[in-house]
């Protein structure tokens, strides 16, 4: 069995400005649009990085398949999936998280167009922000 390479873009476009986010979601949060953008036979996600009204919006943009409407209502529900193997977590966990820290997230779909996932986390707002040494 083979790799299979896929493009992923980055931009990011934040003021000069140091911004405290959580690193992890980030983290958790590309690594399951990338899964996700497989899953839909996607050949490339666009990933971009904007900060506007103390909020940093991640962005994932692919060229899969595209939701209906009815799935987009539903895809951050906990236990929906619409994949023979998957568990509906991922989406759902995503989402959970951006409420518990005054964040959302929000779909924009077309079946045959693609989707695009737009993730909303205020800057400087953690669940376990960094704890600063003491010298």
């Amino acid at each position: 069995m083979g790799v299979e390479y896929r493009l992923v873009e980055f931009n990011i476009d934040t003021p000069g400005n140091e911004i405290w986010i959580d690193l992890d979601f980030v983290h958790d949060a590309t690594m399951n649009m990338i899964r996700n953008t497989q899953q839909a036979q996607g050949t490339k996600i666009m990933n971009r990085y904007r900060t506007r009204d103390n909020y940093l919006f991640t962005s994932f943009k692919d060229n899969g398949q595209g939701m209906a409407k009815e799935i987009c209502k539903k895809c951050f529900d906990l236990g929906f999936t619409t994949k023979r193997e998957g568990h509906g977590i991922g989406l759902s966990y995503l989402s959970e998280y951006l409420k518990k820290i005054g964040g959302y997230a929000v779909v924009k779909s077309e079946p045959g167009k693609g989707a695009e996932f737009i993730l909303a986390q205020p800057i400087g707002t953690l669940i376990n922000p960094p704890v600063e040494e003491k010298k």
